[in-house]
């Protein structure tokens, strides 16, 4: 677990002086290279009640699991997982369960506690472990200024103690607070909307990654280790710097997002108050984007805005962001706008309190991005399929390559993907059902003028061959997309369409360029150019925004 396991990292500075220890880089690395893979945790496990339907060992999910018969609290893929499991830490654990059970009459922890319950179980036995947490930064002093969050913690940490078996004195319930403190500092979260996965994964040298909000590199998870990938070109020596936060908010959001890790971000990004265009015209990675669906590098160092002409009044439209984004939260509820109607609602809220970007034709900044993002969503859910696909494209071209100018960033990955399924709803015979979904028939013209099938593979191809550079090749959707092209390949009649994209996204001859920027692209600008006015005439609104029932 220490640092000499990666002759290619060196941690330099000192713990609690400024911004204590780094991780820098002793040689440099492309966009998508892969810096190291971290495959010896000391700590990895699920969140809270998955615990009972994701592997305990592997985090692995949507696969069948079995419960240990012991506890029946925890489940694991296979037998091999099971074994290893109980050898690393369930062996001690899966009684403390049976007690959990007994007391509380619940067979799941809190994530906290359950990694206290541990390390704590660990501790006397595992010296490595015990130094390993010596070693690391707790920030115990300043989660003591949080009255509210140091209660929690000696809750957790008494639980932890209970659980364990430990004696219950001062001494103890210190080192638990320690622990938490710890694990609460230097843990990732595995956190995957997409998939539901969420999962703390703790390693001693990713831990010494510090934060900027224009990071150079990128963390993913697959099973039991974590990735580290450059999302930047580093040279030998630089430091290497990831986000622990959603860079792509406003500042004020982006700084509380970082209030439990307390330190305030002083990159360029927070030091300027930059938007994201800003950001992304300076990015080191926008030529990257010649194999994108911004192959126009123009239109990212000057993007197609109206933001306003003198510093004043762009100073005054910024000043504003931090009001809209919170204008634009989603009303008080537990889960948010449900009903389709609410989240109609809700979509013409956002809409109105965007105005002033909307104006600005600021797309990509938050929280209009996420305003479009939730439009996609929303036309899908009542089956506008020709309407979604018309946002997506929109987001593809003027949302997404500006918030993440890497052309490999997931997010943007997933966006071709949700394009791509999209069209499997829109093609012929689907097209002819939408005529009555569809209050702009020039999206019907245009899909029923293109050819769906070549937009498709275009995009499979896109996300087949960034993938493995944004995750790895064990990534969901880069199936998703191998599944998409094998399928697409079966079709009778379609070899010539079929050797002109496999020539755009290899060598990128002449012919698969011309191709591909006539009978993908173009169309795709197309549908793109109805977005705007299909959102105004549902989102247009001076109606008030349907309340939501709080849930008790």
């Amino acid at each position: 677990m220490s640092v000499a396991s990666y002759p290619n990292l060196e941690v330099r500075g000192t713990k609690g002086s400024g911004a204590g220890r780094k991780l820098h880089a002793l040689r440099s690395y492309a966009p998508g290279e892969l810096i190291t893979a971290f495959k010896d945790p000391i700590l990895v496990l699920p969140k809270g009640p998955s615990s009972k339907v994701v592997c305990n060992h592997c985090l692995a999910h949507n696969v069948p699991t079995k419960a240990c018969t012991g506890c029946k609290a925890v489940a694991y893929c296979g037998a091999s997982c099971q074994k290893a499991n109980w050898n690393l830490i369930h062996k001690h654990e899966c009684k403390a369960f049976k007690k959990v059970k007994s007391s509380v009459d619940q067979d799941w922890l809190p994530t906290p506690v359950r990694a206290l319950l541990q390390v704590l179980l660990r501790w006397d036995s595992e010296p490595e472990l015990r130094s390993v947490f010596e070693a690391l930064e707790g920030n115990v002093s300043k989660f003591k200024l949080r009255e509210d969050i140091w209660k929690d913690i000696g809750l957790q940490a008494y639980g932890g103690m209970v659980y364990a078996g430990r004696t219950e004195n001062d001494e103890q319930l210190h080192l638990a607070r320690d622990i938490l403190c710890k694990v609460q500092t230097n843990s990732f979260d595995r956190t995957d909307v997409d998939t539901g996965q969420a999962g703390v994964f703790l390693h001693p040298t990713l831990a010494m990654v510090n934060h900027s909000c224009i990071p150079n590199a990128n963390v993913t998870f697959v099973k039991r280790q974590a990735l580290l990938r450059a999302e930047a070109p580093i040279k030998e020596g630089d430091e290497i710097t990831i986000s622990y936060i959603d860079y792509t908010k406003p500042k004020l959001f982006r700084q509380l997002g970082l209030a439990l890790y307390h330190f305030n971000c002083g990159c360029p990004r927070c030091k300027d108050d930059l938007t994201v265009y800003e950001v992304c015209q300076t990015s080191p990675v926008v030529p990257l984007n010649s194999f994108s669906l911004v192959p126009n590098l123009q239109l990212l160092r000057k993007p197609p805005t109206s933001p306003p002409k003198t510093k004043k009044a762009l100073q005054e439209l910024k000043d504003s962001i931090d009001e809209i984004y919170i204008a634009c939260q989603p009303p008080d509820s537990p889960q948010g706008p449900r009903t389709t109607e609410q989240r109609l609602a809700y979509l013409q809220h956002q809409w109105r309190q965007c105005q002033p970007l909307i104006q600005a034709k600021m797309w990509a900044q938050e929280p209009l991005g996420l305003t479009v993002e939730h439009a996609i969503m929303y036309y899908t859910e009542i089956g506008s399929y020709a309407h979604a696909l018309s946002v997506a494209c929109f987001a593809a071209l003027y949302c997404a390559p500006y918030k993440y100018p890497l052309p490999f960033n997931e997010r943007r990955l997933k966006g071709l993907m949700v394009m791509a399924k999209t069209l499997t709803n829109t093609a012929p015979p689907s097209v002819m059902e939408q005529l009555t979904k569809v209050t702009d028939h020039r999206v019907m013209v245009c899909l029923l003028q293109a050819d769906q099938v070549a937009m498709c593979e275009a995009l499979a191809l896109m996300v087949e061959k960034y993938a493995p550079l944004a995750r790895s090749e064990e990534w969901e959707i880069l199936d998703l997309a191998r599944n998409m092209l094998q399928d697409i390949a079966s079709l009778p009649g379609r070899e010539k369409e079929a050797s002109l994209l496999r020539a755009w996204a290899g060598s990128r001859d002449e012919a698969g360029t011309k191709y591909f920027k006539e009978q993908i692209l173009l169309p795709i600008q197309d549908l793109a150019g109805f977005a705007v006015e299909i959102m105004a005439a549902d989102f247009d609104t001076d109606e008030p925004i349907l309340e939501v029932d709080k849930v008790d």
